[in-house]
């Protein structure tokens, strides 16, 4: 599946993108400092989909930029579905059906001359469950400050488009095979990470099939996400996994694997009880 994506005004998203500049003290956007998103212009259906974050120093200082909690807090979302419906999020509020991977403070600083990116996983917040174009808007409202504490102006706003294709098993499949072997990086903890929760959040059968893969494997560090996916998939197909793993040789998989085999029966319990 080819991903593309646009650039514009130092801001991408998608193959579309309109900024609407906003400012911070009365003043235009700082030229040689740009906030930036992107994610792929198109996708098959059930591909994770990612927003990956950049901020670009082009000063001949240091800068801190507080991009809220886990990089994407300060970010307000609103996901404008195929359907017409709109899916507003705060990514800085709790949400209890939004697993915790680990909480990482806002505040970056990033060198003079620098280039700053991380990636966040949007299917935490929004199902991209459909085919048909999506539409994603983003408002920036942290701050930005330099190394004398003088605040900076940035882009704040960005609009642009993510096009869910057909559902394509093919492409589903070399999707999971690279992500397992990045989930599997023993270089980059933070790459194994993210590629793992990429998988989590791949609904789809393609994706259980992987993770069961992966669960078993020795090499493979990130089970309690891996196995946090197949609760959320609760498909016959991911118990049958669980049901394996219940009996693995480690114990510590073993038991994640009961616990939520035993959350799964309780989640059944209660729907059966309304």
């Amino acid at each position: 599946m080819t991903r593309t994506t646009a650039t514009v005004a130092g801001a991408v998203l998608g193959v579309s993108l309109a900024i609407a500049p906003a400012s911070m003290n009365g003043e235009g956007p700082s030229s040689d400092v740009s906030l930036s998103f992107s994610a792929p212009a198109r996708l098959t259906l059930h591909e994770p989909v990612s927003l990956r974050i950049g901020v670009v120093n082009n000063r001949n200082e240091p800068i801190t930029i507080d991009l809220g909690k886990n990089f994407i807090g300060n970010s307000k979302l609103v996901l404008a579905k195929p359907d017409g419906s709109r899916v507003p999020v705060d990514p800085a509020k709790p949400d209890p059906s939004v697993a915790e991977e680990g909480f990482f403070p806002g505040p970056v600083n990033v060198e003079a001359g620098s280039v700053f990116t991380r990636e966040v996983v949007l299917n935490k917040w929004f199902d991209f469950d459909e085919e048909g174009t999506y539409n994603l808007s983003i408002t920036f409202v942290g701050t930005a400050r330099s190394a004398t504490q003088t605040a900076i102006s940035v882009q704040r706003q960005a609009v642009g488009t993510i096009r869910v294709l057909p559902r394509d098993e093919r492409a589903l499949r070399q999707a999971c095979l690279e992500l397992a072997r990045d989930a599997k990086s023993v270089h980059s903890a933070e790459v194994a990470m993210l590629a793992t929760t990429k998988l989590a959040y791949m609904r789809d059968a393609v994706g259980v099939e992987c993770l069961g893969h992966l669960v078993t494997d020795p090499a493979f560090l990130h089970v309690s996400t891996a196995v946090a996916g197949l609760v959320r998939s609760g498909s016959s197909q991911a118990r049958e996994v669980l049901e394996q793993l219940r009996v693995h040789p480690d114990p510590e998989r073993a038991r994640a694997a009961a616990n939520a085999l035993d959350r799964l029966d309780r989640e059944d319990a209660r729907k059966k009880a309304k």
